[in-house]
């Protein structure tokens, strides 16, 4: 099939009806991504009574558990590709076989990760060097999280069944019973309430891993009562497994699962660079990282309505509608994050100072929060193409042009930018700012190709001609 010569033009694509469908999918999203968020933070306060020891711990575990995450963005990248198309066809029982899939791989997937993975939290973390009064706490911690992270990776899978309907908001209530849980069970787990034994850090990873349990549970059950139409058990029960399905999912989800290892692994070592201008770099470095994160979240949000809506309008036959869609999500994302960066640009003295006191740390955040606020734009950019080609299934191209990004343009250009040639952290800085550019022109230019609307999703038994 031959490509077009030129995509619709941007100005075309942003229809006021359009742009409130998006909305209507994203603005949920958000709210997830803030309440997870709080999630996390809830666990550390409860935590920090227990000492330096124990909050530590909890950064340790982070990294080792890094390999979840990449796990959980395959799964959720490949059922959201693959049912979404169906569900846009009008192919219910396809979207079910899709989901189905990939709750058996998740399952799959567990029976060897979690086991295995307790079993070696204690050399994991000793291995990383960590000093003796972590390792105990942070190896019962990991331990648990592991032996649970079923119910992780289902939420996950879940979540991408509800995106895939178009339905964002069923996620974040189930994230808000998850918080709600979580606000109870830990500190009764953790400290011991009544007959309640005092677990301390082990009784925080149960907390968390029955809170994520319930929201499973309340998400199976939300699925069965919103979308009866088109999931239900029964449908669930005579879908066949087939091979090629299982394959499909890995295609899609593996480039994705393996760029959040690479990205992640590129954080460490961009680490590692700042630290060699001290603690206050360092500090200022994730200060700024935390506080410009948050508009991202609209991003994040746009990133997968996106990637619902150009699923759905490819299975519909509808490539144009797929490319309108991802216009209007990129450029909605584009209109709030410039008049964030604004607002973060000319407040970020007053913003960094919220998290820190120390005045180099304050100067190195202001620094590195204003030069990413300059180049949020494209951040947006690339979150929402991205995502859009994510729901097409188009996801390997992208993850060459990211690892080239990373490998070869922002990390020598900083390491040049701000050792070799004197510039300090501000090099560092504009290392990264630079790179956030060439990225999102690359993901224009990459969607602007229009390769990803030729991307096949067959049926089981099908060809993928």
């Amino acid at each position: 099939m031959a490509l077009p010569s030129k995509s619709l033009s941007w100005q075309k694509s942003l229809s006021y009806a359009e742009s409130l469908q998006v909305w209507a999918l994203v603005w949920p999203v958000v709210i997830m991504s803030l309440l997870e968020n709080g999630l996390r933070l809830l666990e550390m306060w409860w935590v920090k009574p227990l000492g330096t020891a124990a909050t530590a711990t909890l950064s340790v575990a982070a990294s080792i558990t890094l390999i979840l995450e990449a796990i959980a963005r395959l799964l959720q990248t490949g059922n959201l590709a693959i049912a979404s198309r169906h569900v846009g066809a009008a192919d219910p029982q396809e979207a079910i076989s899709a989901f189905c899939h990939t709750f058996i791989l998740a399952v799959g997937v567990y029976m060897l990760l979690g086991p295995i993975g307790s079993g070696v939290a204690r050399p994991l973390i000793l291995l990383l060097g960590w000093e003796a009064d972590v390792v105990g706490p942070a190896a019962g911690y990991i331990r648990i999280i592991l032996l649970g992270s079923l119910v992780y990776l289902l939420k996950r899978v879940i979540y991408s069944a509800f995106y895939s309907f178009g339905d964002s908001k069923a996620p974040m209530k189930i994230m808000a019973a998850a918080v709600l849980a979580n606000a109870v069970l830990a500190p009764a787990l953790i400290y011991g309430w009544g007959p309640i034994p005092r677990l301390e850090l082990n009784g925080a990873a149960l907390a968390m891993i029955l809170a994520q349990g319930l929201g499973v549970g309340v998400g199976l059950i939300m699925l069965q009562v919103r979308h009866r139409g088109h999931f239900n058990i029964t449908g669930m029960v005579r879908t066949k497994l087939r091979w090629e399905r299982f394959v499909e999912i890995a295609r899609i989800g593996l480039p994705v699962g393996a760029q959040t290892v690479s990205r992640s692994f590129s954080h460490l070592v961009m680490l590692r660079i700042v630290s060699i201008f001290g603690t206050a770099a360092v500090a200022g470095y994730g200060v700024g990282s935390r506080v410009a994160g948050f508009p991202l979240m609209i991003a994040t949000g746009a990133s997968i309505a996106s990637g619902a809506l150009v699923g759905q309008r490819l299975g519909a036959k509808d490539p144009d509608g797929a490319e309108r869609a991802a216009y209007t999500a990129t450029g909605m994302t584009c209109l709030i994050l410039a008049a964030t960066s604004a607002v973060a640009f000319t407040t970020a003295p007053w913003l960094i100072g919220q998290f820190t006191r120390d005045p180099e740390t304050i100067v190195n955040g202001v620094a590195y929060l204003r030069m990413l606020a300059l180049v949020h734009v494209f951040v947006g950019i690339t979150m929402c193409l991205r995502g859009a080609m994510n729901g097409a299934g188009y996801t390997l191209v992208p993850v060459y042009l990211e690892n080239i990004d990373l490998w070869v343009i922002q990390i020598p250009v900083a390491f040049l930018l701000g050792q070799h040639l004197g510039f300090g952290t501000q090099g560092l800085w504009w290392g990264i700012a630079i790179s956030e550019v060439v990225l999102g022109i690359a993901y224009i230019w990459l969607f602007r190709m229009g390769r990803w609307k030729y991307v096949r999703i067959a049926r089981p038994g099908t060809p993928h001609s």
